[in-house]
């Protein structure tokens, strides 16, 4: 697989990777979004929580603030009373009226806010001192209790026994008296400067009390105190001068407070005596005393309050809640949101799972089809360039056709100049030849005639007249063996102009098979055969040339030497018989040396008779070359034809192929890996043309074909037009 291919998967892995990730951050944005929705829900159930919470918390407080506003106005009621105000020490002039007043307002305040007990007490009050007058320890006034006790009596039969068994328990309340009562004295001596029934009041700390309503025996016995435990509220009392003249205090048992409260999360507190009164406190509410002191709401809950409340005293007192989230986590509403967040999570995640798990199930699937497409896509492509190369080679093999075509018209032309120039070879050899035959008969002759001179020289001196004739008739047919040689000259000139062609135009075939290539391999050796014989005939030629130029020399010599010879005798009287028969000699040397060179040229002619045959043979090889050429290059046309054909339907195919594998690769998201693979247009049309042209070219290299055909071979030849 290519390295674009590797590419274009690496690209669509990583666009799946992005995906699957697009696909975790939409799930982890819905999440989030989910659970910004559930802490919504959250915030949205926790104000309603703390607004329920606080409604209560509201409604606590208005209940201690009205019990305790109730118990102040009785107890306040009862300092106001004229009776009150002017009972002296031991209460004689304390009379029924006043009595039953107080009475009633103690039986009121006892059914509604179960105040225990109720005493008038005097400007100071020191239990631990003796009073002079009764010589007992000092005690209040008067004492209102005798409701609670009836109702002691009632509710347990034993409290009598217990009564007679207990300790001077009032004491702890006279002492608890006693600091206020000091407080009034010191800080509100008169009732000037207060408005109304703006009178103050003060609670003191936890103390033992005398009501023994719900304290037992066990209890007793266990010392436990927690059932008889409470609080003395007080109130001045001012004498109807304004001054301090004592005071009026209720006694409420610690666990009326507490009921008052919820059974948990409560906490009726006075810091600045350390008082708290609650009925069962968590884990969240101790963790938030710290906060509560610092009159702060702890922030660590969900819910804690700290309400200041509206009680007649001297400091302040508080109402501490602190609710343990549990409750809160607890309530239907917030489990049913935690359901829902919980749910709606799960699904989340098992939705972004389901959808990751199907795009990497898709995705390998998708990775497999990817990879066959682009498998495909490659072979389309490793098709579409066999096509391409198959379209070049067969463009190379149109041109080397025509090359070819070219060069076996070339060298058909050749041969045509070889065969005619072989024919003129060969009339100039039978010429040559008959020349030769003839030089040689006139050589005989001459040789002949020259014997009949040596013979006549006999009688030379008989008659000169008659030798003189003899030898002009000798000089006359050492003229004609002188023309007869210059014919033989000629005629060789004429040779080895031949075979000069004859080598340029081997030469030529030559260069012509080199460029057929493989089907001319044989003409080359053929061509390179006959330029050897070529140059064998032009050799000879040049030879024979050489001695008919050395002959023709010595004859013109000769006849020269013998007309001057001839001319001085007859001039000068004749030379002696011995000089004309040395001249004779001379001369039939020189004959006898002709007929040899005419025997060697006559031997030169049958080597050049031989030569020109060899080159007959050679040229009908060439001929026989060029049919089976021909015929090849005629096979050639016609596979270039069906190659043809073939390689347009490859293109076809191949460019179907393409649109299907791009339809593939764009479904798949092939783009990038697909795009080195595109269709080469209009490719085979151009095939097409090629081929057709190549065709056109070599079809004239047909047998059969005579039009447009340029070989002319002469008849009997390889060849016919």
């Amino acid at each position: 697989m290519s390295s674009n291919n590797f590419e274009a998967l690496a690209s669509i892995r990583r666009k799946r990777l992005v995906s699957i990730v697009s696909i975790c951050f939409g799930a982890l944005l819905i999440a989030c979004l989910h659970f910004w929705k559930y802490r919504s829900d959250l915030e949205t159930l926790k104000e309603n929580y703390r607004a329920e919470r606080s409604a209560h918390v509201s409604e606590v407080q208005k209940t201690l603030e009205q019990k305790f506003s109730f118990l102040y106005q009785a107890i306040r009621t009862m300092s106001l009373l004229p009776g009150v105000k002017k009972i002296d020490r031991y209460g004689k002039n304390f009379d029924d009226n006043a009595k039953m007043t107080v009475q009633q307002i103690y039986n009121n305040a006892f059914v509604n806010v179960k105040l225990s007990e109720i005493y008038l007490l005097p400007k100071t009050l020191d239990p631990d001192q003796i009073d002079p007058i009764t010589k007992k320890a000092e005690e209040p006034i008067v004492t209102y209790d005798e409701l609670i006790i009836s109702e002691a009596k009632k509710d347990d039969s034993s409290s009598a026994e217990i009564d007679s068994g207990l300790p001077e328990e009032e004491e702890f309340e006279y002492r608890e008296m006693k600091p206020q009562l000091e407080h009034f004295a010191q800080r509100y001596p008169t009732n000037h400067g207060m408005k109304g029934l703006e009178v103050p009041a003060l609670i003191g700390r936890e103390v033992i009390t005398c009501d023994i309503s719900e304290f037992s025996a066990e209890d007793l016995k266990n010392k436990k105190d927690e059932a008889r435990l409470g609080i003395v509220y007080t109130v001045p009392v001012y004498s109807p001068e304004g001054t301090f003249s004592g005071g009026v205090s209720g006694v409420i048992r610690s666990n009326v407070l507490r009921s008052y409260l919820p059974e948990t999360n409560f906490a009726l507190v006075k810091p600045e005596l350390n008082l708290s009164f609650s009925n069962k406190l968590t884990e969240a509410f101790n963790k938030s005393i710290v906060f509560f002191q610092q009159e702060k709401k702890n922030p660590g809950l969900i819910f804690s309050d700290q309400r200041k409340l509206g009680i007649v005293d001297g400091s302040p007192w508080f109402l501490w809640v602190a609710y343990e989230d549990s409750e809160f986590w607890n309530l239907p509403a917030t489990k049913s949101a935690q359901t829902i967040f919980w749910v709606g999570l799960i699904l989340i995640a098992l939705l972004g799972g389901l959808l990751i798990w199907q795009m990497l199930t898709n995705f390998n699937l998708f990775s497999q089809i990817s990879t066959s497409v682009l498998q495909l896509a490659q072979e389309a492509h490793s098709l579409e360039k066999n096509a391409s190369r198959i379209t070049s080679s067969i463009s190379k093999l149109g041109q080397a056709s025509g090359g070819q075509a070219s060069a076996a018209h070339e060298t058909a032309s050749a041969v045509d100049e070889i065969t005619s120039m072989v024919g003129k070879t060969a009339d100039g050899s039978k010429s040559l030849e008959q020349i030769v035959q003839q030089s040689k008969l006139a050589t005989g002759r001459a040789e002949g005639a020259v014997a009949n001179m040596l013979s006549s020289m006999k009688s030379i001196s008989q008659s000169s007249g008659t030798l003189m004739d003899e030898v002009e008739e000798n000089n006359k047919q050492i003229s004609e063996i002188v023309k007869v040689i210059a014919q033989i000259e000629e005629k060789a000139k004429v040779i080895n102009d031949i075979v000069f062609q004859t080598r340029l135009l081997a030469f030529n075939a030559s260069v012509e098979a080199a460029r057929a290539g493989e089907h001319g391999k044989g003409f080359a050796v053929v061509a390179e055969e006959v330029g050897n014989l070529a140059n064998m005939s032009g050799q000879s030629a040049k030879d024979i040339t050489e001695m008919l130029q050395g002959g023709i020399e010595k004859v013109n010599n000769i006849v020269s030497n013998t007309r001057i010879k001839m001319q001085t005798a007859t001039d000068g009287g004749k030379r002696t018989v011995e000089e004309g028969t040395r001249s004779v000699n001379v001369c039939s040397e020189s004959l006898s040396e002709i007929v040899i060179r005419m025997n060697e040229v006559t031997e030169m002619t049958a080597q050049i008779s031989n030569a020109i045959q060899e080159q007959e043979k050679g040229i009908q090889e060439i001929a026989t070359s060029m049919h089976v050429f021909n015929s090849a290059a005629q096979e050639s046309d016609k596979a270039t034809g069906e190659v043809t054909a073939i390689s347009g339907e490859l293109l076809e195919q191949s460019s179907h192929l393409q649109m299907i594998v791009g339809s593939l690769s764009k479904l798949c998201d092939l783009d990038q890996g697909y795009s080195q693979t595109k269709p080469i247009e209009g490719r085979s049309d151009n095939l097409k043309v090629e081929l057709k042209k190549f065709g056109e070219e070599t079809r004239p290299l047909s047998r059969g074909s005579s039009k447009s055909n340029p070989l002319k071979v002469r008849k009997g030849g390889p060849f016919e037009a």
